[in-house]
């Protein structure tokens, strides 16, 4: 079977120290725009703040599936400019396939990028902090 789905926006980042007293932090992500190279540990303008936790070959892309911030933005109405696409640090906006539909192990093509699911997101803290929701 061959599911369809499509890529609504990329996104990259740099590290910057957001919060007094924290470590620095690459998940604000802001749209790319153009033809972007992806080597094996992601696009290679995106950069981590954490390499012990974040990035590498398998954290190499953060994918999201646009369709779950209708749930965030009803959930947290006060906070709706957040919970768009981007807005949990991921590199690649989808739409049309969700955790439903995927499975570790399942490969992706995107342009001529193959790339294969290995593992699900571990949010940590600074997730909380970017939305400025405990």
């Amino acid at each position: 079977m061959t599911a369809k789905a499509r890529i609504v926006s990329l996104f990259t980042g740099e590290p910057e120290h957001r919060w007094e007293g924290k470590e620095p932090s690459a998940i604000r992500k802001t749209r790319a725009d153009g033809i972007l190279q992806v080597s094996s540990t992601g696009i290679t303008t995106d950069r981590q703040a954490d390499l012990s936790v974040h990035g590498g070959p398998e954290k190499a892309l953060h994918i999201y599936p646009s369709e779950h911030y209708a749930h965030w933005r009803d959930a947290f109405p006060d906070k709706a400019e957040i919970y768009q696409p981007g807005g949990f640090g991921e590199n690649i906006a989808s739409e049309g396939f969700t955790e439903e539909d995927l499975c570790i192990g399942d490969i992706l093509s995107a342009g001529t990028v193959r790339m294969q699911i290995s593992q699900g997101r571990q949010p940590c803290w600074k997730l909380n902090m970017h939305t400025d929701n405990p």
